[in-house]
């Protein structure tokens, strides 16, 4: 080989070196990033079924705490009415 080909081959031997080195610490970054992402995404998991479960319970409660409400106010209402007629 001449000259000219020779230090073609070294510099793309270099720049194929370079893009592998960059290649492979590009991959063990996506690795990292894919692994936190996945505890993030169970976490968010976990808070959603605790949301839904407060919710579940809150809707067992509304229906008697809307009952009480309306008796309360009935009550109210009444206690109202016999004051105003004294």
């Amino acid at each position: 080989m001449d000259g000219a080909a020779e230090v073609l081959v070294i510099i793309l031997a270099v720049v194929l070196t370079v893009f592998l080195v960059l290649g492979i610490i590009l991959t063990v970054i996506l690795i990292k990033l894919s692994k936190s992402l996945q505890k993030i995404a169970e976490k968010a998991d976990g808070v959603v079924g605790n949301v839904e479960a407060a919710a579940a319970a809150f809707r067992n409660v509304a229906g008697p705490l809307a009952a009480g409400k309306f008796f309360v106010n009935i009550a109210e209402a009444v206690f109202k009415k016999k004051g105003g007629r004294k």
